[in-house]
């Protein structure tokens, strides 16, 4: 397998562990022990571990290495505001731009949100949530927004599940 596959499937495991909570707020990531794991040598993992610290979704931790990323009430603070911004713009366009694919998306995840909810599958409610807002912005056409949407969002799901746990 060549290397920037290697560490691109690496980067997306990590990524969804940490997004899924299956990797805690503040759990220290030991290379050599995620390296065993993912059956590579260490060096996708450092390269997949920085791409997500570049992300925010883990901390470089002193000269040990790095941790997923603990959520403070003011980094909360700052990404609801990021998010209110990036969401109110977005809603905008895709109002003039959303095909009726779009749409039709957006309403039957919407609904199917709210029966996890009503559920109390909350961590699944949250993903379907994200799935909502995530439409919306891709129906915008915008991928710079996109990427803007992505990167505060997956700060957002990381701090509610940090707050589910």
């Amino acid at each position: 397998m060549d290397s920037f596959l290697q560490v691109t499937n690496v980067y997306e495991a990590l990524r969804e562990d940490i997004l899924e909570g299956r990797l805690a707020s503040a759990e220290r990531l030991v290379t050599q022990r995620l390296a065993e794991r993912a059956g590579v040598s260490r060096t996708p993992i450092k390269e997949a571990l920085a791409r997500l610290e570049a992300e925010g979704l883990v901390e470089r931790q002193g000269n040990w290495g790095y941790a997923v990323r603990t959520i403070t009430t003011r980094d909360a603070e700052d990404m609801f505001e990021s998010r209110l911004v990036i969401e109110v713009a977005a809603a905008r366009l895709a109002a003039q731009r959303a095909s009726a694919a779009d749409i039709d998306f957006v309403r039957c995840r919407l609904a199917e949100s709210r029966s996890l909810l009503d559920a109390k599958d909350l961590v699944a409610f949250q993903h379907a949530s994200r799935e909502v807002h995530e439409r919306i912005v891709v129906a915008t056409g915008n991928g710079i927004l996109l990427k803007m949407f992505r990167q505060v969002n997956d700060l957002v799901l990381l701090f509610g599940i940090s707050l589910l746990k």
